[in-house]
C-alpha cells in the first residue's frame, strides 16, 4: 500500500507521517533534526547490512520499511 501511495492508519498503530510531514513537524520543537531510520535498521539487522545499503542507495527504503525514526536535538 505504502508503494501504491495508499497508506491508511485506521487503527492509529502508526502515525502515517511522511519523512518529509514529520521532520517539518519535529522542526518546530527541535534546533537540529536527524533522521536515524538507517541507522536504526543497520543495528537492528546486522546480518543484513549489505542488503540494507543497497536498498539505501537505490533509494527504496523509505518505501520498505514499516516505521520511520528521528532524533531532535533542543
Amino acid at each position: 500500500m505504502r508503494l501504491m501511495g495508499r497508506f491508511e492508519n485506521k487503527f492509529g498503530a502508526h502515525a502515517g507521517f511522511s519523512i518529509r510531514e514529520l521532520e517539518c513537524l519535529l522542526g518546530r520543537s527541535f534546533a537540529t533534526v536527524q533522521n536515524m531510520t538507517d541507522v536504526y535498521y543497520l543495528k537492528l539487522y546486522p546480518k543484513w547490512k549489505k542488503l540494507l545499503m543497497v536498498f539505501r542507495k537505490i533509494g527504496i527504503s523509505k518505501y520498505i520499511y514499516p516505521s520511520i525514526y528521528f532524533m531532535g536535538i533542543k
